[in-house]
């Protein structure tokens, strides 16, 4: 086990390296490790194998310490985007709540937040195998996989990838998005509630780049313009107002 190394980059990311040694010795005990990533915050983790993973807010991935012989197998929740390595004789497998993403190498983007009931998987580079129920889809890259919880309803769309997983890199893409599901995204972004009280059921849609480093207030400010109405900043909460 001492020849396990873990690399502490900085507060959001680490590294794992494991030598030959290990990867050889048929006996070794498969250790898991889970790393959950609160509201507000991002993380990194590098796995054994080389793959590269980023944890969005509210999310968590489980994993072994060392990979077996025939498999990479992780499992997710939330938002996860993945850079695998390439490994012929290893596929790589997330599972993540109704569905399993097969790659052998790749860059690709799962999401179980679940809001409206649906999950996806978001294709960046490479190809990718998706198992739902009974059903297997393949997926070229600038395709999201669909599949609707509620209805049971699978579909594949064509998007802008790059747009989909630019939270990795520290900005949030509102593209054409109602105020219920804008207001959800601010939350998990900033680790912040924002409650409606004007009584308004807003219709509007919404665009915009929001960075990492953008003062909620101003993000805030700029919503409450738009819509004609007021907000309030009270400890943990932002409330809006007439």
């Amino acid at each position: 086990k001492e020849s396990v190394r873990l690399h502490k980059i900085n507060r959001r990311e680490i590294v794992y390296g494991v030598s030959d040694l290990l990867e050889e010795a048929v006996y070794f005990e498969k250790i898991y490790n889970e790393i959950t990533v609160p509201s507000g915050e991002r993380f990194t983790v590098q796995l054994s194998d080389g793959t590269k993973a980023w944890i969005n807010s509210e999310s968590s991935i489980r994993y072994p310490v060392c990979f077996g012989k025939d498999k990479r197998e992780v499992e997710v929740r939330g938002n996860v985007y993945f850079e695998v390595a390439e490994d012929s004789s290893r596929p790589f497998i997330a599972v993540a709540r109704e569905i399993k993403t097969e790659v052998l190498g790749t860059s690709f983007e799962v999401n179980t937040y679940g809001d409206h009931g649906r999950v996806s998987v978001t294709l960046v580079e490479g190809s990718v195998k998706v198992y739902a129920g009974e059903r297997t889809f393949m997926i070229r890259p600038d395709q999201q996989f669909l599949f609707d919880t509620c209805n049971g309803r699978m579909e594949i769309a064509e998007v802008k990838a790059v747009d989909k997983v630019r939270w990795k890199d520290g900005m949030l893409v509102i593209d054409d998005e109602p105020f219920d599901e804008l207001v959800r995204k601010l939350e998990r972004w900033y680790g912040i509630r924002i409650v409606n009280e004007t009584g308004i059921v807003f219709n509007q849609s919404f665009r915009g780049i929001f960075e990492r480093s953008d003062d909620i207030q101003v993000v805030v400010y700029s919503v409450c313009k738009n819509l004609n109405i007021d907000y309030i900043i009270e400890k943990d909460r932002i409330i809006l107002t007439k």
